[in-house]
């Protein structure tokens, strides 16, 4: 927009005075209504194709449907921020998302676009009502990037970060089925209400597949993209990262950096907790059955550990309905503390024998001050060298 302001033969004014004056104006840009919907561009392609005026309707409706239901996904997002800011130290409300793989080392040079890589994670977090972002990172050697890792990133931050005095936690993600919505996940937000001093509840909203833009994580990841093309020149171990992620976030206006980076090593097996007292369920208390990937809401509460209500629409007058994760005879009043009974998972990771060979043909271009590092790489003959970000977690389409 400043360009096209410039070449329409307007007063010359820098980028930084137009940005200014632009936010002053009280405009914003609308965010996209989709972020790569498989279902709308099924309905589209088929819609295009149609001929028959009864089954166009019909595909129409279910699109405007669908897309009714991302909006509506959208303003309770909305709402909820707009809630936890009138009552601060008693709501919160966190927007968290995975950030693209960081590859390990970030070089110039030609050689690196055909080597494997290391890489390395970062799991954000948004605090609405501080206006703080919160990057756990780790690489792929300490851990992976499933769900007893996002589970255990968020455990920490709830148990850390979120005060005493809070009552209410509200959380929205995508809903990658790998990582954000399973049981895992719901063992963690058990053990954060059993743990957490003053917290009741916990609401996880998870947004519609293929809509699921969220600029609270998505404006910070791009911050740091930009920060990596435009002023990184390179990056030669896994702890430079962590590093170039805090300066990415330092401005004139905020010299100590906007953003938090926590280096995770340690992860909990909360995948293990669905063993002894809590067991994995398919069906409701109501004896229907229950799918993950079509509920999109769960409302977890103190008073009820093991017990969860959950919905497939954003509605607010659908009814709730009840799943329990308690095993017969377990009465949820009774249920023992479960994060005693967590086990850390074991670190070292191991990487393909091909990878580190890749990762051992470029230290020639690194200090050798930091050669030892990628010598001490665990490998085994079995692990699969696959790139994170293209591996296809269980799908998480409706």
């Amino acid at each position: 927009m400043h360009s096209m302001y410039k070449e329409e033969g307007n007063p010359p004014v820098s980028y930084s005075t137009y940005l200014k004056e632009f936010n002053k104006s009280g405009r914003k840009f609308k965010p996209p209504k989709s972020d790569g919907c498989d279902k709308c561009d099924k309905l589209k392609a088929t819609l295009a194709s149609c001929s028959d005026e009864a089954e166009k309707k019909q595909l129409e409706t279910s699109k405007e449907l669908h897309l009714r239901k991302a909006e509506k996904a959208y303003a309770l997002k909305k709402e909820a921020k707009k809630e936890a800011s009138k009552e601060p130290e008693k709501k919160r409300t966190l927007v968290f998302d995975l950030q693209q793989c960081l590859p390990t080392p970030h070089l110039k040079c030609k050689r690196i676009y055909y080597s494997r890589q290391l890489y390395v994670f970062n799991f954000t977090i948004f605090d609405n009502v501080t206006g703080l972002t919160y990057c756990y990172m780790w690489d792929q050697v300490e851990g992976k990037r499933g769900s007893n890792e996002i589970g255990s990133c968020l455990l920490q931050h709830i148990l850390e970060e979120i005060p005493t005095g809070v009552e209410e936690l509200y959380l929205f993600s995508d809903c990658c089925s790998g990582q954000n919505r399973n049981h895992v996940i719901s063992m963690m937000n058990f053990v954060a209400l059993q743990e957490h001093p003053t917290l009741k509840k916990i609401v996880h909203y998870y947004l519609v597949p293929g809509h699921t833009f969220m600029p609270e994580v998505d404006s910070k990841h791009s911050v740091i993209e930009n920060y990596k093309k435009k002023r990184l020149e390179k990056v030669s171990v896994p702890s430079e990262w962590y590093d170039a992620v805090s300066n990415a976030g330092k401005t004139a206006a905020c010299p100590e950096g906007k953003f938090k980076v926590i280096h995770k090593t340690e992860f909990f097996e909360l995948s293990a907790l669905a063993k002894n007292e809590l067991v994995k369920r398919t069906y409701c208390i109501d004896k229907e059955p229950f799918n993950y990937l079509s509920t999109h809401i769960f409302s977890y509460e103190k008073k009820s550990i093991g017990i969860v209500n959950v919905k497939s629409s954003f509605n607010e007058d659908s009814p709730y309905r009840e799943l329990s994760f308690l095993r017969r005879g377990v009465r949820s009043d009774r249920l023992p503390r479960l994060k005693p009974s967590l086990k850390v998972l074991p670190g070292n990771v191991p990487i393909s024998k091909e990878k580190k060979k890749d990762l051992i043909s470029l230290l020639d271009y690194l200090e050798v001050k930091h050669h030892d590092f990628y010598h001490a790489l665990p490998t085994t003959d079995d692990t699969a060298d696959t790139h994170p970000d293209l591996t296809q977690d269980e799908d998480d389409i409706e």
